[in-house]
């Protein structure tokens, strides 16, 4: 293939595919569920799509848990943007004030 030509929407579809299950194969040797590479490559294809261990409180999305209130809610962005002083010039004020 030149280097100018794209590849086709199934060969891109595959080729993340295959890096992505390389990663999760990897996160399952990580979380260290068997030295078997049959094992550990059956846990990299279950959890390729999503890799969240489970749905327990502490390893789902901090937004949608009931546990966490106020700025604790805040993805990392979020807390980075309140935590920088605010610039000459900026209109952010607005936005920090809402998120307060």
């Amino acid at each position: 293939m030149a280097i100018s030509e794209k590849p086709s929407r199934r060969a891109l579809r595959r080729h993340h595919l295959v890096r992505v299950l390389k990663k999760a194969r990897r996160a399952a040797a990580q979380q260290s569920f068997s030295e078997d590479p049959e094992v550990l490559d059956e846990r990299a294809r279950r959890i390729r799509d999503h890799r969240s261990a489970c749905s327990c409180q502490m390893c789902r999305n901090p937004r949608r848990s009931s546990l966490n209130k106020g700025k604790d809610k805040l993805s990392v962005q979020e807390k980075r943007f309140l935590r920088t002083p605010p610039s000459a010039g900026d209109n952010d004020e607005d936005i920090r004030s809402c998120q307060a």
